[in-house]
């Protein structure tokens, strides 16, 4: 679909009209104006936004322009510009927006081909940093980590206390080694809680993930 084509089918022509007469600070206030309006149809869209991305070319804003152009192209992928019709400094912009669109939607596809497996449900974290995500992922990483550790460090010394206050006789003694038994059992079930909440999580990320 060429350029002409798509500035036809906009609201009355009135984007291309001024377009054609170089008015182009009126066509970015119209076009922004335009595109709020939920009735458009998806071609209508298409051609604000490549208007759009022209205008922006004529401005010397090449970064704002390769922005509308990949906003048309996120609605129509198969959007070409006849180059007969079209400048070449628009076409160099467009194929570079066309660039990183392509980009894009392949490691978008590359994102999506990465599946779920045994490790994603056992190790929290695993599955966000093979998708890419890794802040997440080694959030969650450190965080089932450390409440891996943390749970087996209390769960020693909780025993370990609870058994020398089990074989304490002198009454200062025991009171001291329940306190040392209580403050690890404590400390076990914190960390026991962390530990399920840890993974309650990655199953919520998971289930939410596509």
């Amino acid at each position: 679909m060429i350029l002409l084509t798509l500035f036809i089918i906009l609201q009355s022509d009135t984007l291309q009209k001024l377009y054609d007469s170089g008015n182009y600070f009126a066509v970015i206030e119209q076009a922004e104006t335009a595109i709020k309006d939920t009735n458009l149809t998806l071609e209508d869209r298409t051609g604000i936004h490549t208007i759009l991305a022209f205008c922006y070319v004529a401005f010397d804003k090449p970064r704002l322009a390769k922005l509308e152009f990949l906003e048309a192209l996120t609605i129509n992928p198969k959007l070409e510009l006849d180059p007969m019709l079209t400048s070449p400094k628009i076409i160099k912009v467009f194929q570079e927006a066309k660039s990183n669109f392509r980009f894009f939607m392949r490691e978008k596809q590359e994102v999506q081909k990465i599946k779920k497996d045994f490790t994603a449900f056992t190790i929290p974290g695993i599955w966000n940093i093979k998708r890419g995500n890794k802040k997440r992922g080694y959030c969650l990483l450190g965080w089932s980590g450390t409440s891996v550790l943390s749970l087996g460090i209390s769960h020693y010394q909780c025993e370990k206390y609870h058994k020398e206050y089990l074989d304490a006789r002198i009454p200062e003694l025991i009171e001291a080694k329940y306190k040392n038994y209580n403050r690890w059992y404590q400390s076990r079930i914190y960390s026991l809680v962390s530990f399920a909440a840890t993974y309650t999580v990655n199953l919520f990320l998971l289930a939410l993930s596509p």
